[in-house]
């Protein structure tokens, strides 16, 4: 046999036990149980960040997801006591919706926003605490309707005027005696209108 003629069998005889070698070793490696990494990011199909799970500078584990032009669409966050959820619209006119629960307070926001498209519209809260539950809903800047019971039980109901001023109250709320100074709480069967000062115009019983 000429000497090329051994040299090309040499070759082939290395290159098949390369192949086998290397068959073998892929068939002894066995599937990662765990994966980890400081950040994962999800593409769409051109390559488009829509989705991030990562450790922010904040300390907190969130989840985002993104619309095809990077806006936040959905954010879950965790540190060692505050857990969140936001929903966003497609638009800043679209409204916002939150949860947040803490070991003080769980609290679900809805925001509706304004016409000029600002995250600064009507909003409504609903809170739960260790005795107390309540919802309230607000225009842009203050608290209007305010519905809730007291740590004590006792059930209320607040109708509030743009200055920010309670001007009907049903149900348990507190008063105040002009003369005396002391504080008294109505009933839960109570009524009371208040003038543009918060002075008592008119009660029952």
């Amino acid at each position: 046999m000429s000497r090329g003629k051994w040299a090309f069998v040499i070759v082939a005889v290395c290159l098949v036990v390369t192949v086998a070698a290397v068959a073998y070793a892929a068939g002894q490696v066995k599937a990662a149980k765990v994966l980890r990494a400081e950040r994962f990011e999800l593409v769409d199909a051109e390559g488009q960040t829509r989705g991030v799970l990562q450790v922010d500078k904040e300390g907190f584990a969130e989840f985002r997801l993104f619309s095809p032009v990077g806006e936040d669409r959905a954010i879950i966050r965790a540190s060692n006591d505050i857990a969140t959820i936001g929903l966003l619209g497609g638009t800043v006119k679209d409204g916002t919706i939150s949860l947040m629960s803490s070991p003080q307070i769980s609290t679900i926001n809805v925001l509706a926003n304004n016409d000029s498209g600002t995250r600064q519209g009507s909003s409504a809260m609903f809170a739960l605490r260790e005795g107390m539950a309540g919802v309230t809903v607000f225009d842009k800047q203050y608290k209007r309707i305010g519905m809730r019971t007291t740590d004590d039980g006792n059930p209320s109901l607040e109708v509030s005027d743009s200055n920010h001023r309670v001007r009907a109250a049903l149900g348990c709320t507190n008063l105040e005696t002009m003369k005396t100074g002391e504080t008294r709480q109505t009933a839960e069967s109570s009524l009371v209108l208040f003038d543009k000062e918060g002075k008592v115009m008119w009660k029952a019983p």
